[in-house]
């Protein structure tokens, strides 16, 4: 995608890449923090999301990369999603050395599905992403690992 071929293209500041993240002077602070992708959504949707997400204050990212600070995988379906195999595939590989930060990575990034940025959006706050969670066993074992860990302390 390129800046000449979207609407209000002024709108719209270069991130990395061929990514795009909307500038809105009218944001709220609510999704402050996050760097969402959105993958396996019809072309709508995901501009309707695009456009609440950035209003809502985070940032927007088509390309599911960990050095650019993704930090949701929004997707409602993760059959024929590439973004959806590519985690998967980081967190089935047993490598060692950088592949340690990129499952880390994995296993902490949020994937959920649209409905939490509907839900955040109509509830004016950041809601729970647990309601709308799409976890892998590896993402889950991880986080209840971290969970536990903490309680113990």
């Amino acid at each position: 995608m390129n800046v000449s071929s979207r609407n209000n293209r002024s709108h719209y500041r270069r991130r990395s890449g061929n990514n795009y993240s909307k500038k809105n002077s009218g944001t709220s602070a609510v999704l402050n923090g996050v760097v969402a992708c959105l993958s396996g959504l019809d072309f709508d949707h995901k501009e309707e999301l695009h456009a609440i997400i950035t209003q809502l204050g985070g940032e927007y990212s088509g390309a599911l990369d960990a050095g650019c600070g993704i930090t949701h995988l929004v997707i409602d379906e993760p059959e024929g999603s590439v973004k959806y195999r590519f985690v998967q595939q980081i967190l089935d590989d047993e490598g060692k050395g950088d592949d340690d930060m990129m499952k880390k990575w994995a296993k902490e990034l949020m994937i959920v599905t649209s409905g939490w940025v509907e839900a955040c959006a109509r509830e004016g706050r950041r809601v729970d992403e647990g309601r709308f969670a799409l976890r892998s066993s590896q993402q889950q074992q991880h986080r209840d690992n971290k969970r536990l860990s903490r309680s113990a302390n």
